[in-house]
Formats: C-alpha cells, sequence, structure tokens
C-alpha cells in the first residue's frame, strides 16, 4: 500500500470535490498552515495499492496546466519526504514517470 500526498489551498473547492469523487472515504485530510502564518493548505493523504491509468489521468488533469482546461491552476503539488513537487508544465508522460519514481522512492524507504 502507498500514500499519494497531495497539497492545495484551503478554499480548493473544485479539486476537493474531484477528490471526493475520484478517492471517497479512503482519504485523510491535514490542515497546514504556511510559514507566513496566513495561507492555509490541506495535505490529502489518498491510499493506493499502486499507480493506475486512473490515477495519473486524474494528476495530469487537475496538476497540470496541459491537462487542465484552465490557463491558471490554484497552488497544487504532490508532497513528498525531500519536499513539494509542482507539476503544473509537464505533459502526461512526464507525470506518469514522476508518479513511478514517486511510489518506487515509498518501497525503498521502507
Amino acid at each position: 500500500m502507498y500514500n499519494l500526498v497531495i497539497s492545495l489551498e484551503q478554499n480548493d473547492f473544485e479539486l476537493k470535490e474531484a477528490l471526493d469523487k475520484n478517492f471517497g472515504k479512503n482519504l485523510k485530510y491535514q490542515n497546514i498552515k504556511n510559514f507566513d502564518g496566513l495561507s492555509f493548505f490541506i495535505n490529502v493523504i489518498i491510499p493506493i495499492s499502486g499507480l493506475t491509468v486512473q490515477i495519473v489521468d486524474f494528476i495530469y488533469t487537475h496538476f497540470t496546466k496541459k491537462g487542465s482546461a484552465k490557463k491558471e491552476l490554484p497552488k497544487r503539488a504532490l508532497i513528498s519526504k525531500d519536499g513539494i513537487i509542482g507539476l503544473e508544465n509537464y505533459d502526461a508522460e512526464e507525470v506518469q514517470l514522476i508518479l513511478e519514481n514517486y511510489l518506487k522512492n515509498q518501497i525503498n524507504e521502507k
């Protein structure tokens, strides 16, 4: 089992709705205050069994400018033990490679 950890702005209702629709009750939420003490973010932990087309498509659609219909995306990122991974300018194949490495690093941590 893996954890896909993402960060989003607290008022990013579009992504919250998409998360609930795609992953339902399995989500765990953590409220996080940014370093400035004013910005509030939510980290969402998504337990997954492995990398699937659904997960790659979800991340590509909601985290990249190329996959999104929007010109300007809210702040959204993957969270790893080494920091934040922004995905705005990647294409679908690059997103898949990043996610593969992300999950592979979780195996190496155990």
